[in-house]
């Protein structure tokens, strides 16, 4: 009998669930830490503190360098970093687009559970790992134009921002895939639009 093949969910939840497990115990056990709890076990404080500074790397890396707390628009200052990824590495060419799209993707899986507990709220707006680790889907087999970049940073936010479906009902999936899965989508719309308007701005010797 054949056995049914697993769904895309449950790939990559399986391929990053030890990942994410170890790093989110450990930040639950920081943050209890913080509110005045000692763990049993520990026979000094160098353990403790070498764990919070630990989550607090990770939260750093989830609010893009400290861009989430933005008390307007976070999720748009936080997807710059996004632009430096892009810049940083689209000219090694396609293959090393799509595979750093894709681990820089599934490595927000995990990022952003960290610090979805570390903040107690569900997708909490100062979390925009998943905003900057996938805007580069939406800039795929495009030149690093600065016109170019511009055009996917805007319908990249419109599109993450209207959350055309299926977006908007991943978004309701539980943990850091529910954070991040929606933005995937959101990048793939901003892709195909892109890659349109592109192609008209080269049709008229715009670009």
């Amino acid at each position: 009998m054949r056995l049914p093949c697993p769904t895309f969910p449950a790939r990559v939840s399986g391929f990053t669930g030890t990942l994410r497990a170890a790093i989110v115990n450990l930040a639950r056990a920081c943050r209890a830490e913080g509110e005045g709890f000692i763990p049993p076990n520990h026979d000094s404080d160098e353990p403790a503190a070498l764990s919070l500074r630990w989550t607090r790397v990770w939260v750093l890396l989830a609010t893009g360098g400290g861009l989430g707390y933005s008390p307007v628009a976070s999720g748009t200052f936080g997807t710059l970093p996004g632009l430096l990824i892009v810049a940083a590495t689209w000219h090694l060419g396609l293959t090393v687009q799509i595979v750093a799209c894709i681990i820089l993707a599934v490595a927000a899986v995990p990022l952003c559970e960290i610090a979805e507990d570390y903040f107690g709220k569900k997708d909490d707006g100062r979390i925009v790992a998943d905003e900057f680790m996938t805007f580069p889907i939406s800039m795929v087999g495009l030149p690093l134009h600065p016109l170019v970049l511009a055009l996917a940073f805007l319908t990249n936010r419109i599109f993450d921002i209207l959350k055309p479906p299926p977006a908007r009902e991943l978004q309701a999936l539980h943990g850091g895939f529910g954070i991040v899965i929606d933005d995937v989508f959101a990048a793939f719309y901003s892709l195909v639009a892109n890659h349109l308007v592109y192609g008209w701005l080269v049709a008229h010797k715009i670009v």
